[in-house]
């Protein structure tokens, strides 16, 4: 598993780094959205999406492109789960905190506790770590439901997870980006 991290370093920095921008980026639009009223919040929400989803598919493309001229060498055996196990290692934070998150969700009470404790931390980061889907999380009434709000955390992986899947299987069988290329990137390939 190290060995594998150690190999695909680049590629999951890239992920976690877009993840952490998107977080950043998400989190103060929608609370100016929010500020506004709700409907500029929701709709900062499906933009914020959106615009992760394209970096996700971008960068997980690319890394199916570069894996591809491997592959068509026979230096790599193709693997096409790669995308999906890049995606989870580069979001471990938020599978860790969501898992962690919807166990302790099981046993929480009324009472302060230890569990209470643990679970109320493991939601906030998750919350927070998934600020792109703000406005799913703070639907009114959610958190009063301990386990479905935890599970909502945990299942919040998947969407990105299956962009990341679909968009590396389409980079390394040789189906083209569906964001065109810039003029810039264009350049350095004639020369």
């Amino acid at each position: 598993m190290i060995k594998y991290i150690k190999e695909n370093l680049e590629s999951i920095g890239k992920l976690f780094i877009n993840h952490i921008g998107m977080m950043i980026f998400s989190l103060v639009v929608m609370v100016a959205g929010k500020m506004i009223n709700a409907a500029v919040f929701y709709a900062a929400g499906v933009l914020a999406v959106l615009m992760y989803f394209s970096l996700v598919y971008t960068a997980m493309w690319e890394r199916g492109a570069k894996d591809k001229i491997r592959v068509d060498g026979g230096r790599v055996k193709q693997n096409l789960m790669h995308g999906l196990f890049l995606y989870l290692i580069a979001n471990c934070i938020a599978v860790v905190m969501g898992f962690i998150s919807l166990i302790f969700a099981f046993f929480v009470t009324e009472d302060a506790s230890f569990v209470n404790g643990v679970y109320g931390v493991t939601t906030i980061i998750a919350h927070y770590y998934s600020g792109m889907y703000l406005p799913i999380t703070e639907i009114n009434g959610l958190a009063s439901m301990p386990v479905i709000y935890a599970l909502v955390h945990f299942v919040l992986v998947i969407p990105g997870a299956l962009v990341s899947f679909v968009s590396y299987i389409l980079g390394v069988k040789g189906f083209k980006c569906i964001f065109p290329e810039g003029k810039r990137e264009k350049n350095k390939k004639i020369r």
